[in-house]
């Protein structure tokens, strides 16, 4: 959908664990949507759709860039990453039918996840590769196995745009730990 680049808000920068009084910018972009991809190794055989997540967090003077490595929780010191129950932030690949009913909701998530920060260097992510990417794949939304699936999807011929969302709405259906390749097996 195109990269976005805008000014953080004091929330995002609590959520991405960013020191407000310094001068960062989000860019981020959902890009190389390919597929459908059949999983045939997976039972039902479903298929799904490949798409390159860049999300980088940059400073407007210096050039210097990092990856989200955490998300902050809603509760004042608790993290999304390895939460019991959904208290908190997490990363959403969502979409929306080009087309489709009228009144419909709009920009749905079909896959949640956390960030995760590496172990091995402080404050680094372990979510993203060098060039601040992931390869993330999401169930076709017009496949019954899809949590959006119930909104009658599957009715219309419409195509999907893809996007993605950093929020607190739309308690997830599985959380998962974004990595580098969060494909499903093929």
């Amino acid at each position: 959908n195109g990269e976005k680049i805008r000014d953080l808000s004091l929330t995002e920068m609590y959520w991405l664990d960013i020191d407000p009084t310094t001068n960062w910018i989000l860019k981020a972009a959902v890009s190389g949507v390919g597929g459908p991809i059949v999983l045939d190794d997976i039972p039902p055989v479903v298929t799904n759709f490949r798409m390159t997540v860049h999300m980088e967090i940059t400073n407007k003077f210096t050039n210097v860039a990092y990856s989200p490595y955490i998300l902050r929780g809603v509760e004042p010191g608790s993290t999304s990453f390895g939460a019991s129950s959904w208290t908190s932030v997490t990363f959403k690949i969502t979409g929306d039918l080009q087309g489709g009913p009228e009144g419909r909701a709009r920009w749905l998530p079909l896959r949640w996840f956390v960030f995760a920060p590496d172990e091995s260097k402080k404050n680094l992510s372990a979510s993203f590769d060098d060039n601040h990417e992931a390869v993330v794949d999401v169930w076709d939304p017009k496949d019954e196995y899809n949590a959006v699936w119930t909104k009658g999807w599957s009715a219309y011929p419409d195509p999907v745009w893809y996007c993605w969302g950093l929020n607190d709405f739309n308690a997830p259906v599985e959380i998962e730990t974004l990595l580098p390749d969060s494909r499903y097996s093929e």
